[in-house]
């Protein structure tokens, strides 16, 4: 997967190899890209932070998460064309990542699985989001958008 954002990170490993644009060069060791992901911040309209637990509904393709924000107003998103959705109570965290805001994983590996495996044909239509709800947990969806209602 290439675009924009796209990083890689570098190891080395101890084989003679590849450097650079393909030519072979003799080395101790050669250099291998391992895709990184990273987080993209996403502007919303409502907040995460102190938000109640959610509560979710899938109906065909779309996906519906309801809560009330910090302010105990109703909120729902609701994600269309969701290839895989996931909750989990376990934090886990990239790079700058909070724990009360909005995110797309870019270089994700599980957006990547789902494309080699066929069940997406177009990975640049579908996105990784991930939903921090500070200490409640995090909700994962690959999707092609989400609209919020509040």
């Amino acid at each position: 997967m290439t675009g924009a954002g796209y990083k890689r990170r570098i190891t080395r490993q101890k084989t003679a190899a590849t450097l650079g644009r393909g030519k072979p060069r003799p080395c101790s060791g050669r250099y291998v890209y391992e895709d990184m992901e990273e987080v993209h911040l996403i502007r919303t309209s409502f907040s995460l932070s102190d938000a109640e637990y959610p509560t979710f509904t899938k109906e065909g393709g779309v996906l519906t998460v309801r809560f009330e924000d910090w302010q105990e107003s109703a909120i729902e998103i609701y994600f269309g064309e969701v290839i895989a959705f996931k909750w989990q109570e376990c934090e886990q965290y990239l790079e700058n990542e909070k724990d009360d805001c909005c995110y797309q994983i870019l270089n994700s590996s599980w957006l990547k699985q789902h494309w080699e495996q066929g069940i997406i044909v177009d990975s640049e239509s579908y996105k990784h989001y991930r939903f921090n709800f500070n200490c409640n947990g995090q909700l994962e969806v690959i999707s092609n958008g989400f609209q919020t209602k509040t």
